[in-house]
């Protein structure tokens, strides 16, 4: 008899354990669930300025001290830095696009997020659109969520982003950025 109550607190306990064990995995299941989401969140790149975003453009320097932006008409900006190829790339599709929004309602500028002198060696070749820098380029890069260069960029009055290009423009995204450019419009204003 004494084997049977033995070998019968022998099973409850076993019993136990093995609910202990279970209810032990699935606790370390759900923090190992809650550690991998984090995990994956500190991995994705971060997120890019889109359209319906608003873009500050509070703390921009001219390089020639008599510009003035006014941060309260539709504008077309072209986002850069000095060193980018592809930046680089973009300028005859930027000069292109400046000469073609001939208007005293919109504007279009530069904004080199490189320092004054790394900008003005840039220009030298002549650009027919205002540049300016910003104060603190990784301040803005953060506000406006700036992740890369070039971007091309058509904002409304209220400082909305209205559409965005990133990258190198084709002829075909030219003819978007003009067309959305004088969308609310009147291209004779």
């Amino acid at each position: 008899m004494m084997a049977k109550g033995k070998s019968r607190v022998w099973g409850l306990t076993y019993q136990l354990a093995i609910h202990v064990g279970f209810v032990l995995l699935a606790i370390l299941v759900l923090l190992l669930a809650q550690q991998n989401r984090e995990m994956k969140d500190l991995l994705l790149p971060p997120e890019q300025v889109k359209t319906g975003d608003y873009f500050g453009c509070d703390d921009l320097e001219p390089e020639n001290t008599s510009l003035h932006f006014d941060s309260s008409q539709k504008s077309v900006i072209f986002v850069f830095t000095t060193e980018c190829s592809f930046c680089r790339e973009n300028r005859l599709a930027w000069d292109l696009v400046s000469t073609m929004i001939i208007s005293d309602s919109i504007s279009v500028i530069g904004i080199s997020l490189d320092s004054r002198q790394k900008t003005e060696e840039y220009i030298q070749d002549s650009v027919s659109y205002p540049v300016y820098i910003v104060a603190d380029p990784n301040s803005f890069r953060e506000r406006n969520r700036i992740r890369g260069v070039p971007q091309t960029i058509v904002r409304t009055e209220t400082g909305i982003v209205e559409m965005i290009w990133t990258g190198p423009l084709s002829d075909e995204d030219i003819s978007e950025v003009i067309g959305h450019t004088f969308s609310d419009h009147n291209p004779a204003d």
